[in-house]
């Protein structure tokens, strides 16, 4: 069936004599031609939705304290990201990595998190670390740290427990 070609619609018809000579009226009677084509949505402004997303968790984080950037592995044989974190890890500047995270561990079975030049951390930031390893370690996912610390940081994460933090290159176990 092709589209704008007349088709017979179905319709009530009348009970008289079909012969040769009323056959003709009755078709054209029954005969209505509709159009098949559909006809384009109109669509507002307001419902358009942009196909590709403006977000990517690739995307650095920039704070005035904070800098993160997420660089992926050239090694084609494992799925690994280094996030390099510098300046202030503190619960001020901590939330937006918060969030990335569980999009991270979708992407990648190795996170090596690198911290260099860091001004200051607090016990929010190790947490954070800390959940990273345990939480994902049970889906064989893996965590690295890599953190260049002053004697004093090194100092304040040993006294609260994580002296892990103290070696150049610690892993998940």
């Amino acid at each position: 069936m092709a589209l704008g070609k007349k088709l017979k619609l179905d319709k009530l018809i009348p009970l008289i004599d079909l012969s040769e000579n009323n056959e003709n009226e009755v078709s054209k009677e029954r005969t209505e031609e509709v159009n098949l084509t559909p006809e384009e949505p109109v669509l507002s402004d307001e419902l358009l939705v942009p196909t590709e997303s403006t977000f990517s968790f690739l995307d650095p984080i920039e704070t005035e304290n904070m800098k993160v950037e997420f660089v992926p592995s050239k090694r084609k044989t494992q799925k690994k990201i280094f996030v390099h974190l510098s300046g202030s890890l503190t619960i001020q500047n901590i939330g937006e990595m918060k969030n990335r995270i569980p999009l991270l561990f979708d992407e990648y079975d190795h996170v090596e998190l690198v911290l260099k030049e860091v001004i200051g951390i607090d016990i929010t930031a190790i947490q954070l670390f800390n959940i990273m390893r345990v939480n994902y370690h049970a889906f064989g996912k893996h965590t690295y740290i890599n953190a260049e610390l002053t004697n004093e940081q090194k100092k304040m994460l040993s006294t609260c427990g994580y002296s892990e933090f103290n070696t150049q290159k610690a892993a998940t176990t």
